[in-house]
């Protein structure tokens, strides 16, 4: 795969409808499930956890449900250098993170990126694991979903091997793009991830980065 950083890489490769009553029809249609919609959520600025509503606009926590949430850090905010520290394991179904900010996957915690969205990472991206599995998940068990992740931004690693960024499903793929920088100590892959590397991955740390995918390119 291109760019990648030798030191300490380990690598792993036609009948007839029936008429209803209407008291039928309406308890069927009454049972249906509410219609989601996509929110695009913003970070107000500054330093906190994820898991306050008043940190975000609108003032609520994004976490995939009915409703789908596209997460903006922080919107373009000048003057402010953003940290987010995510304190729960939500899925979303897109980030926005602007360069100078950072998102931060706390020790023993998760975040899930549904394979439909965009996102563009021109800041940091961590994984803070101190010991316990610290979470990046791609995609849904659905299986053969493609993701990617744009910008000039870095994917930050801690060094401790419990870090892991994997599918939800085998089949599923992390387009790593172009301007993006992987690096510390942790698994990729974890034989759950198809991955294409466009950018750089680099093992920067004393403990030991594997790369065991499922599929390469």
């Amino acid at each position: 795969m291109p760019g990648l950083s030798p030191r300490n890489i380990k690598i792993v490769l036609g009948s007839r409808i029936p008429v209803l009553p209407v008291g039928f029809i309406i308890l069927v249609c009454s049972a249906l499930p509410a219609w989601g919609v996509l929110i695009e959520t913003t970070w107000t600025g500054g330093t906190g956890n994820w898991n306050v509503a008043g940190n975000w606009s609108p003032a609520a926590v994004p976490n995939n449900g009915t409703d789908e949430y596209n997460v903006l850090i922080d919107g373009g905010i000048t003057g402010t250098a953003s940290v987010v520290s995510l304190d729960i394991s939500p899925t979303i179904t897109g980030f926005a993170i602007d360069s100078g900010d950072t998102l931060g996957i706390n020790n023993a915690t998760t975040l899930t990126l549904q394979s439909s969205g965009t996102y563009s990472n021109n800041g940091t991206l961590s994984l803070n694991s101190l010991g316990n599995q610290t979470n990046l998940v791609i995609g849904s068990i659905t299986g053969g979903e493609t993701l990617t992740i744009g910008g000039t931004g870095t994917i930050s690693l801690s060094n401790n091997t419990n870090n892991r960024i994997y599918g939800a499903a085998g089949t599923n793929r992390l387009v790593l793009g172009s301007g993006q920088t992987l690096k510390g100590a942790g698994q990729i892959g974890v034989n759950l991830l198809a991955l294409t590397n466009q950018g750089t991955i680099e093992a920067t740390l004393s403990n030991s980065l594997t790369i065991d995918p499922s599929a390469s390119v």
